[in-house]
């Protein structure tokens, strides 16, 4: 396909999308209370990406609509589980805080769930999104998206806790739930997170849970989680399958790719989570 016939081709679909964004199709009233959810992972590689994407299929099923906002600039991941296909031509969440691109053509859509995300970007912008001028951008448009969509979920990682633009995402969360693993850093970064948000003004002592996506059979002592004055909200088990569903770009809790006990308890898991969170966030049948 020619650049040309390329970059009309994404242009219809950022028209589609806006008619989309500007109500049709969607809720007239969301369903949620507070509906900015963050996903951080204490650690790298500890399957924050993964819980999202499941989580978001689970909650359209639950006839909700999702937005994911992918708040890792330079190694985004959530276009791997919706086999979204990567392109200069493509406005995403870089080109928007920039000014580039409207909230519409920055935004793409696959069954049903909604996805704005980078696309494998450089240093160089991630520095030049790391600005007031984009936080100021990003704060309007959550104030925007919170009132189309019933529930956002941003995944983002420690790595990027000190990027202004994840601060003020942290400060429009309604909720945030930490992953971890038996990575024993993630006890230290999970207290960095929380001294960073008490920094720019984030009160975590209410809003804060952890979720342990398990990978052995090592465990933590509950008093360590008390002592951080946070909550264990789930543990969700280790399966192969999870791990390969995701490296082959699919989403575990649609795709169904094992029926192996621990991979059913997954499945079950992700939806005992799916209702915590929406029951935390308050929500009306």
């Amino acid at each position: 396909m020619k650049g040309q016939d390329l970059a009309d081709k994404f242009n219809q679909s950022a028209v589609e999308i806006t008619k989309k964004l500007s109500g049709l199709d969607l809720n007239k009233k969301r369903r949620l209370v507070d509906n900015i959810v963050v996903f951080m992972g204490a650690a790298g590689g500890v399957g924050t990406s993964t819980i999202v994407a499941n989580l978001a299929y689970k909650l359209r099923e639950r006839k909700l609509s999702v937005l994911i906002l992918d708040m890792s600039v330079m190694y985004p991941s959530q276009h791997n589980y919706f086999d979204i296909k990567q392109s200069s031509y493509k406005g995403d969440l870089v080109s928007f805080l920039s000014g580039r691109v409207t909230m519409g053509d920055a935004i793409e859509s696959k069954d049903d769930i909604f996805l704005m995300m980078a696309s494998n970007r450089s240093i160089i912008d991630k520095v030049s999104v790391d600005t007031k001028s984009s936080s100021d951008i990003l704060y309007d448009a959550l104030e925007r998206l919170k009132s189309l969509f019933d529930i956002i979920l941003i995944d983002c990682s420690h790595h990027d806790i000190e990027q202004d633009i994840v601060n003020t995402a942290l400060f429009m969360a309604d909720a945030m739930y930490i992953v971890w693993d038996e990575n024993i850093a993630c006890i230290g970064n999970s207290h960095k997170i929380q001294s960073n948000c008490s920094v720019t003004g984030v009160d975590t002592s209410q809003k804060m849970h952890v979720i342990i996506n398990k990978r052995t059979d090592v465990a933590y002592p509950t008093n360590i989680i008390e002592k951080l004055g946070t909550n264990l909200i789930s543990i969700l088990p280790y399966d192969k399958a999870i791990i390969k569903c995701g490296l082959d770009g699919k989403v575990f809790r649609e795709s169904g790719a094992s029926f192996s006990s621990e991979s059913a308890k997954f499945c079950s898991e992700i939806d005992k989570l799916t209702d915590k969170i929406i029951r935390e966030a308050g929500y009306r049948k």
